[in-house]
């Protein structure tokens, strides 16, 4: 079979990439109107409620979060899969299209799509699985097997990101930030990586991100409780376990306030300590 040919103009991740490296290249130069004309891009074109957005957070959610659980690898690109079927494809492409269409115009340099990316094998990898979901009969379903594989290997690479309690944004007031950071690490220690990953995806109001990690989280949280209480002949312990589980199914992971996430961080800790003693 021949090697099949990535067009990176239809990548949202290099896209995105591509006019955030134009703010950067804007900000180092002291070329306030070359950052000016990518942010107005980025602005006009990754409007909330667009299919592009969605997209692009779908995108982030696969490309930019660790998980070293294969459970919770499993049950994330099943969400990811999910996810990107509700999209409208003539509507994605549309919007695509409209967004080249405005890079052309506004920097008008042919080099622009020419741009060396160290990330652009992942990223491709991603957009591909991403494409091949949505059209499984032209690609097959080896292929899809093959880059759903791929993109397991990519979730289990490390990231380098910021510490939480330095992440900042417009709209987070740093002190609110590292109070509520600081509380999280109080009660539980360390945050695992996964509970990191939540509460970055919470702060960045990465609402895909957020919805894929607690309902990946969740699932192995009611693995590991249904496990305990399989392998447990104690009934005092048993029935603490069944007062877990009716917790469990009533938390809402579309429910990002600081109070849901508190019962989310405690059972997803609570889960850690369950397989570490398993």
């Amino acid at each position: 079979m021949s090697k099949r040919f990535h067009n990176k103009k239809r990548n949202v991740g290099i896209l995105y990439e591509l006019l955030a490296r134009k703010v950067s290249e804007g900000l180092v130069e002291n070329n306030s109107e070359l950052s000016s004309k990518a942010i107005k891009i980025i602005q006009e074109n990754f409007t909330e409620g667009s299919v592009l957005l969605r997209e692009y957070r779908l995108f982030s959610a696969l490309s930019k979060t660790y998980v070293d659980s294969d459970a919770v690898i499993s049950r994330l690109l099943s969400e990811a899969k999910r996810g990107s079927g509700l999209f409208d494809r003539g509507l994605l492409e549309q919007e695509k299209s409209r967004l080249i269409k405005s890079i052309n115009k506004t920097f008008n340099d042919e080099e622009f799509f020419n741009t060396r990316l160290s990330t652009y094998k992942q990223h491709a990898t991603i957009q591909t699985l991403l494409s091949a979901w949505r059209n499984p009969d032209k690609y097959g379903m080896g292929k899809i097997a093959e880059y759903e594989q791929r993109v397991s290997n990519l979730l289990k690479e490390r990231k380098d990101v910021e510490d939480l309690d330095t992440y900042k944004t417009s709209d987070v007031d740093s002190l609110a930030l590292k109070l509520m950071v600081e509380k999280f690490n109080k009660k539980f220690k360390d945050l695992s990586l996964t509970q990191k990953s939540v509460v970055d995806s919470v702060l960045e109001e990465n609402d895909e991100k957020t919805l894929l990690l607690l309902g990946a989280e969740l699932a192995r949280v009611k693995r590991s409780v249904k496990s305990l209480k399989n392998s447990e002949s104690s009934e005092w312990l048993l029935k603490k376990v069944d007062k877990v589980a009716t917790i469990i199914e009533a938390i809402d992971p579309g429910d990002t306030s600081e109070e849901n996430l508190q019962r989310f961080m405690t059972l997803s800790h609570l889960s850690n300590v369950i397989t570490e003693e398993g």
